[in-house]
């Protein structure tokens, strides 16, 4: 049977440890959560659906605002989260999401952990983060998708949220001209852009995070003096190249 976690709370657990979980494409979930279901090789789509109505339903008579499901959706499902404007949390690691299903999620203006799986989010998308009356998401604390087609100028946007503690995008059109807009995210502690096409030269901006304990860099093509220069400025990190 898919697994799906129902939580009133936001998931306060230790933010550390869920970095290991995060690069594998899993995540620790509330104490009260069910055991994990035996993994299987097949998905059976109308079953999908009917657990994603039934949660839907059920979050919404709750008055829940924590959402997690580990099953495939489609970009109309995600879209439905449209219906539930009350919610602070979104754990969907298997989800799709297109820019009419992303356009949907920006009406939930409480957002504060979004996780999605593979998108095609573009820079475009992430540009509509901002509205003529400001940030989409002002309290967001952690954006985690598997993969996105942005680049800087969706980093520059992302790092216009004060409140940022965790980056994570597992595959990305990132350069090293926009890991510059980072240094204002003063209150980021995580960052893992893995498989994006950073060279190293700006790897000195993430220098200047004060909070930053964990980088994640593994995919590029990082050349060897600039790792070395960030080492020497920041010897208090241990990044995994």
């Amino acid at each position: 049977m898919p697994r799906f976690v129902v939580n009133q709370g936001i998931c306060r657990g230790g933010i550390g440890g869920l970095i290991c979980a995060l690069l594998l494409g899993c995540q620790e979930h509330p104490a009260a959560s069910p055991p994990s279901a035996p993994a299987t090789t097949t998905v059976d789509p109308a079953a999908t659906a009917a657990d994603w109505s039934k949660l839907l339903e059920s979050t919404r008579a709750a008055g829940h605002t924590h959402i997690f499901f580990d099953q495939p959706l489609s970009n109309a499902q995600v879209a439905q989260l449209s219906a539930l404007p009350e919610l602070k949390v979104i754990e969907l690691p298997r989800a799709a999401c297109d820019s009419d299903a992303w356009e949907k999620l920006l009406s939930i203006t409480q957002l504060q952990i979004l996780r999605l799986g593979e998108t095609n989010l573009t820079d475009a998308d992430f540009a509509k983060l901002r509205s003529s009356s400001g940030l989409c998401w002002p309290e967001l604390t952690q954006l985690n998708l598997a993969s996105c087609q942005a680049g800087n100028s969706a980093l520059q946007i992302v790092s216009e949220h004060p409140r940022l503690e965790l980056l994570c995008w597992r595959m990305s059109d990132v350069e090293d001209a926009g890991l510059a807009a980072l240094a204002k995210c003063g209150n980021l502690r995580f960052l893992i852009l893995t498989r994006a096409r950073i060279t190293g030269v700006g790897l000195l901006e993430l220098a200047k995070l004060p909070r930053l304990e964990s980088l994640y860099l593994a995919g590029n093509p990082l050349r060897e003096e600039y790792q070395i220069q960030l080492q020497h400025e920041r010897p208090d990190l241990h990044p995994d190249w």
